[in-house]
């Protein structure tokens, strides 16, 4: 039986806006360390997006394969969900709040960022578990697999992305303003004008990543290995016998369509290894 796949790309609200967020929020001038802290906190759970391209790419693979193939395999999807958890993250935050109040001198410091460090994380992924749909991650490991699908997307036409997404360009840009006034420095006005050139480059790139083509494994490559591995795999887990596995759920985006009376199906996004 040959099974045939269509893959929602996994798609982050963009991270120039969570970047600018954190800036605004937690960010202090005269207060380097902090300022650091923020903006390293808002850019960590997108993370693993750039790191597996980084690396699939230097293997060889071309962005078809990295993103319909490779995103969906081991070691990314541990990777993604443990940069998605939000349990993790809020028991973290706790920790360094309670060091902040528990030291002094040096380590209080230390405490502080680390403090502003997880607090922008845990908000870039509250603001994905409010932006996220059909490319929800799991935000709930090791405790549950269950996946929260918001009805609103930031980029989903269908889940009102043709509102969102302009409003959330419209506030990047205004937060870009505010840091520049805060902040009234040449590398923030600098930065600022990367991270608002950056919503073009984003656009261009949803535009190309959600057009309408041929997702189904060796779509990119007829001799694609990784395409055939992948389809052999999805197979097995379209099977009768069940598949259990720890902190390695493959995102509920992927579906497969089964040829056999033009029935689609649901495939358990769970493997077992």
């Amino acid at each position: 039986m040959t099974t045939y796949l269509s893959i929602s790309q996994e798609a982050e609200i963009f991270t120039q806006t969570h970047i600018l967020i954190g800036a605004a929020i937690f960010a202090r001038p005269e207060q380097k360390a902090i300022s650091i802290a923020a903006i390293a906190g808002s850019v960590v759970p997108d993370l693993d997006v750039w790191v597996m391209f980084a690396v699939e790419r230097l293997r060889g693979l071309s962005s078809c394969e990295i993103f319909h193939f490779r995103y969906w395999e081991q070691p990314w999807t541990i990777l993604q969900a443990s940069m998605s958890s939000l349990p993790l993250w809020t028991a973290v935050l706790v920790l360094a709040l309670i060091a902040t109040f528990a030291t002094t001198g040096t380590w209080r410091r230390r405490s502080v960022c680390a403090a502003v460090f997880t607090a922008a994380v845990v908000l870039h992924l509250t603001i994905d578990f409010l932006l996220h749909h059909d490319d929800a991650r799991a935000q709930f490991q090791p405790f549950t697999d269950w996946v929260f699908r918001s009805p609103v997307s930031y980029w989903d036409p269908a889940h009102f992305g043709w509102i969102v997404m302009p409003i959330e360009i419209a506030l990047g840009i205004v937060l870009a303003g505010m840091i520049v006034l805060q902040f009234r420095t040449r590398s923030a006005r600098v930065g600022t004008a990367m991270l608002c050139t950056f919503y073009a480059v984003s656009l261009a790139a949803l535009t190309v990543g959600t057009s309408e083509h041929d997702r189904s494994p060796g779509s990119c490559s007829k001799n694609s290995e990784i395409a055939d591995a992948f389809e052999e795999d999805v197979n097995r887990l379209s099977g009768d016998q069940p598949f259990t596995r720890f902190l390695t759920l493959r995102p509920a985006s992927i579906r497969a369509a089964v040829p056999t009376g033009g029935a689609e199906i649901q495939v358990s996004s769970a493997k077992q290894y």
